[in-house]
């Protein structure tokens, strides 16, 4: 998995990009090792993530995302899934940030996919 950032109009776009797998180490602060519900937030966002999804389908995905992290100890992953709902309903924009911002918790805390 890999983030490339676009500046979109001023606005910095998170798009994920399928292909090899960067991560994060997990010891920065703040930040933990990923828990199980975490893991697998992670794992069925990047499933399921497209950037030209239907605003129907952002909105099954991100509260799918936030199902699977409220279960979650590691609290910035959960955090994030809340803002990935919030751009799914607020449009394409938004949601390829709060995407691109989902991603990057889940890399900085450990996750390989």
């Amino acid at each position: 998995m890999a983030v490339k950032l676009i500046l979109c109009g001023g606005v910095v776009a998170g798009v994920l990009t399928l292909g090899g797998c960067g991560g994060g180490t997990g010891d920065a602060a703040g930040q933990g090792a990923l828990d199980a519900p975490a893991k697998r937030a992670c794992d069925d966002f990047a499933h399921g993530y497209s950037e030209d999804q239907t605003p129907g389908s952002r909105v099954k995905l991100a509260r799918k995302v936030a199902a699977l992290a409220a279960k979650s100890e590691t609290d910035d992953v959960a955090t994030t899934a809340t803002v990935l709902g919030e751009g799914a309903e607020s449009g394409p924009t938004p949601w390829k940030v709060a995407a691109g911002a989902f991603l990057r918790t889940c890399l900085d805390d450990g996750w390989k996919r």
